[in-house]
């Protein structure tokens, strides 16, 4: 028995032949196949000083935030957490809720004059001492 492949067809274990993935290559472009969502997490520990000086999140330069996750792991009332530049001037996000334990909030606003990361690097900020949360900041990586 004789199987042709096309360009199309994956090879053995599911994946593309050379040809077919240099075709695609070529009709996404360099920008479509080199992008990858990732994901930084930060842990912001009640009693640490976040509220001054922010956790510095490791997001390689040039990324793109696109998303900010919080899930307080204690309860502080008024609590909140901040995306902002390295240098803590600049918001990045607009102020999360953590108030509660395990209530999951999302940034509803994402600056586009500071979503890329730039040498400066982001950090997380919390509103009070008191504030404990793990922290997913999702990002674009285009290389």
């Amino acid at each position: 028995m004789t199987i042709h492949q096309s360009s199309d067809d994956t090879g053995q274990g599911g994946n593309p032949n050379l040809e077919a993935m240099q075709r695609l290559q070529k009709e996404w472009g360099k920008s479509e196949m080199a992008s990858s969502i990732l994901v930084s997490e930060v842990s912001v520990a009640a009693l640490a000083s976040g509220s001054s000086v922010g956790i510095a999140a490791v997001i390689p330069i040039g990324s793109e935030i696109i998303d900010v996750k919080v899930i307080p792991t204690v309860s502080s009332a008024g609590g909140t957490m901040q995306v902002k530049t390295g240098s803590g001037v600049n918001a990045v996000t607009d102020v999360m809720t953590c108030a509660t334990d395990q209530t999951i909030a999302r940034a509803a606003s994402i600056d586009d004059a500071y979503k890329y990361v730039t040498a400066d690097g982001v950090r997380v900020f919390s509103n009070a001492e008191a504030d404990a949360a793990q922290v997913y900041l999702y990002y674009k990586r285009n290389l």
